[in-house]
């Protein structure tokens, strides 16, 4: 509030007195916590340069492996993944696909957004085919997959 009361200078302007209320004392406080705010750095430029978060240990897809049955053989999984990147793992066709999604997963590349493309023929597998090996997939010894964003 503005109190423009009978109080007046020497020169005879009038003097404002300035009363604050609790109103006025809220905003002042605002105005510190925004100053303050703006001290923090921003969380865009704290995670900058970072590309992918991950939650799932790196390693974890070695659990799924699966072992040599004497019927199947090793397959070579080339991985082509949404950033560039490719990565080559060797398994046993007796691996769930499981193992695949952990994979790209412990890379930070969420199962749940991602499925497997693989051209030649033309199949599409998501996190709900992890259950079937790659041998019941058909997967030749030597494949290509593309990560891709669903």
């Amino acid at each position: 509030d503005v109190d423009e009361g009978p109080s007046s200078s020497r020169n005879g302007h009038r003097r404002k007195r300035i009363h604050l209320t609790s109103n006025d004392s809220d905003e002042e406080e605002v105005k510190k916590s925004r100053k303050t705010a703006e001290d923090v750095p921003d969380i865009d430029a704290m995670v900058c340069g970072v590309s992918k978060a991950t939650t799932v240990d790196q390693d974890e897809w070695r659990s799924c492996l699966g072992v040599a049955d004497g019927k199947g053989r090793k397959i070579s999984l080339v991985l082509r993944l949404p950033d560039g990147n490719r990565q080559t793992v060797e398994m046993e066709d007796t691996t769930p696909i499981r193992a695949v999604f952990l994979l790209i997963a412990g890379l930070g590349f969420s199962p749940c957004e991602h499925h497997l493309v693989l051209s030649y023929p033309k199949r599409e597998y998501s996190f709900e085919d992890a259950d079937r090996s790659l041998r019941e997939l058909q997967l030749n010894k030597r494949e290509l997959i593309h990560v891709e964003l669903k």
